[in-house]
């Protein structure tokens, strides 16, 4: 029985996939979400297997077995969505709708019946029948579903990431660690696995291939769903304080995405609250609090959250969380500049001033000033 070098990592891929799913299980079940993780790294994993014992011509030995795991594929992406909406999402249980998503696995296992109840020969001659030049429609079927079910799966997961992010930019003042950034870029990375399979698809039919038994997208496919794995085990704690803290924040209020001219909030008022919510900004300088929330806000002015967001978007144009930095920045310019600060250091004026953490000050002071804080310091300490 040969063993090639496709083989072995395949094995080796498969070894560290059920590692990793019971280190997801041990360690970050308390997190709903990561329950469908552990499900995706076994069941991807477990589809390394198959992949190994199909080159080593097993399937011809014990042909039923294949039509056992066949289409176990159609789960992959099911799975990767339902963690992205947990994830992004406070409930906790299972909703019932979303077996709908198990479908396509379904009516394939169904579509496969009559071939459990063919015998040895049967199956053996069906198998042999398989090549490039002659390939069944079910198998063309089967490849192009399951990349078109990959592209929505990955579209569906991205807008739900962007959802969730415009929540954050609203109600949070830092979003350092708590941002899906990551989760998007996977399914970026998602997306550019599809159209190697689309490729490798498209060049199978043409006779031709750019490696044997789509090894590129088995190799792409790993790297994805691996880097899946860690960053959601990693950020497992991060993210069941944030759903606690979320669910506090909604609990003020209960928000809704009404448009704001159905609010009820009048002119007069609108500009009443601004009033407040400038004098607390300015006098009272609670953007200085690193963990200021919208509803946090929204309580010190005695207005609901909703309201508080229409008065920031209206009268700033802008959202909550630019709305508070853009303050805690130009208390750093200012802090910056002050003679009895020179021996201080940018990241203790940073966290002096309300930033969290270096990375966010940092992204945070180039993105409005266009300067690194260095440079702006350098620039500005030379004028003293």
């Amino acid at each position: 029985m040969k063993i090639d070098l496709v083989g072995v990592v395949l094995i080796i891929g498969a070894i560290q996939g059920f590692a990793l799913s019971f280190t997801i299980y041990q360690k970050g079940r308390t997190l709903f979400a990561n329950r469908f993780l552990w499900a995706l790294m076994f069941t991807f994993s477990a589809t390394l297997i198959i992949m190994w014992l199909s080159d080593l011509g097993l399937y011809l030995t014990f042909p039923k077995i294949m039509f056992t795991f066949e289409g176990i594929q159609f789960i992959l992406f099911p799975l990767y969505f339902l963690y992205s909406k947990y994830l992004t999402n406070k409930r906790e249980n299972f909703y019932k709708k979303d077996w709908i998503h198990f479908l396509p696995f379904i009516l394939y296992k169904l579509f496969l019946i009559p071939f459990y109840l063919m015998s040895y020969q049967e199956i053996l001659h069906f198998q042999n029948y398989i090549t490039i030049a002659d390939y069944p429609i079910q198998y063309v079927i089967f490849n192009w579903v399951l990349i078109f079910q990959g592209f929505i799966y990955m579209i569906f997961t991205i807008q739900k990431v962007k959802k969730r992010d415009q929540f954050i930019n609203e109600h949070f003042s830092s979003n350092h660690k708590i941002k899906l950034d990551w989760l998007k870029n996977a399914s970026y990375l998602g997306v550019a696995t599809n159209l190697v399979f689309t490729v490798e698809n498209i060049l199978l039919f043409a006779s031709t291939s750019i490696s044997e038994s789509f090894g590129m997208s088995s190799i792409a496919a790993g790297i994805y769903i691996y880097a899946i794995g860690y960053l959601g085990l990693s950020r497992s704690g991060v993210f069941t304080e944030f759903i606690l803290i979320e669910n506090k924040e909604l609990a003020k209020e209960n928000f809704t995405n009404e448009k704001y001219e159905k609010s009820g909030l009048s002119k007069e008022n609108a500009d009443k609250y601004y009033q407040k919510l400038i004098q607390l900004m300015e006098e009272e300088k609670v953007y200085k609090q690193n963990k200021l929330t919208l509803g946090d806000l929204a309580d010190m002015i005695s207005i609901s959250s909703h309201n508080l967001s229409e008065v920031i978007n209206t009268k700033t144009g802008m959202n909550f969380f630019d709305f508070i930095n853009k303050y805690r920045i130009e208390e750093v310019k200012r802090e910056i500049v002050k003679t009895e600060n020179c021996n201080l250091t940018l990241l203790a004026i940073a966290l002096d001033s309300g930033f969290n953490s270096k990375t966010s000050f940092n992204t945070l002071f180039k993105k409005y000033e266009n300067v690194t804080p260095t440079q702006f310091k350098k620039v500005n300490q030379n004028k003293i």
